[in-house]
């Protein structure tokens, strides 16, 4: 069980790399800021916070895992925080509310990134480490859900009212189904963070330990699948998506 979670936990990665990667050097050409906020959120969660949290738990001692822990947090609130950011800048630039939700994600991420290294950096047991890891759980996990709640339904809004006009020529297709397929990701990834949630605080051992790696693989590997399919789309995949819509 765990070399098939570790294994889609890589693949995830990998995933996340590669198309956070892509966007970082389409931003470079484009300059683009947009661009720049989604790929490194990207690169910061699945090529650095993701594996760095992960390697911290099984290859290091306690102390130096507590070190390590704090240092994947930083780079994962950041990393939603620029989730947050490119909502924002792309569906609601200008939007004076939009604004003030900004303003809240980053007092929230300071007082997350405080208060979660003082408490890390002071664990001299296990007990202690998950307890911390309980206490203070809640704030990445309800900023992901929120991230990508908000991110989804932007996406699928948008995706709503530009479908019309691609029936007229007025929208190209490709650009109207990444739409659709950013809303998918962003909707499987609430329904994998409300369950992991779930089942780790309100779940006994076999939840936390059994069906949550399950469930977060199976919720991964979709992620993936999508993600690939929005940013790096093969020339089949596009081509089929134009034809489509065509007829």
């Amino acid at each position: 069980m765990q070399i098939m979670v570790l294994t889609v936990l890589a693949t995830l990665c990998v995933v996340w790399n590669v198309v956070g990667i892509k966007i970082l050097l389409r931003a470079r050409r484009t300059r683009g800021f947009a661009e720049f906020s989604l790929g490194l959120a990207f690169f910061l969660l699945g090529g650095i916070g993701v594996p760095l949290n992960a390697a911290g738990r099984l290859l290091a001692s306690l102390e130096v895992a507590q070190v390590i822990a704090v240092f994947a947090s930083t780079f994962s609130i950041a990393g939603i925080f620029l989730l947050f950011t490119f909502t924002a800048h792309v569906f609601y630039k200008g939007r004076r509310w939009a604004q003030f939700v900004l303003v809240f994600v980053a007092a929230m991420g300071i007082y997350y990134l405080v208060g979660h290294g003082i408490e890390r950096l002071a664990v001299e047991t296990r007990e202690e480490a998950l307890a911390v890891q309980f206490r203070w759980g809640p704030f990445t996990i309800l900023g992901a859900l929120f991230a990508f709640a908000w991110a989804g339904a932007a996406a699928f809004a948008h995706w709503l009212k530009l479908r019309k006009r691609v029936a007229f020529g007025l929208a190209d297709p490709v650009v109207v189904n990444r739409l659709l397929l950013w809303s998918l990701c962003g909707l499987i990834s609430v329904a994998m963070t409300v369950t992991a949630g779930v089942l780790i605080y309100a779940g006994g051992p076999v939840a936390r330990d059994l069906i949550q790696p399950i469930t977060t693989s199976i919720g991964g590997l979709a992620d993936s699948i999508i993600m690939l399919l929005a940013f790096t789309p093969p020339k089949a995949y596009t081509d089929a998506v134009r034809r489509r819509a065509a007829a």
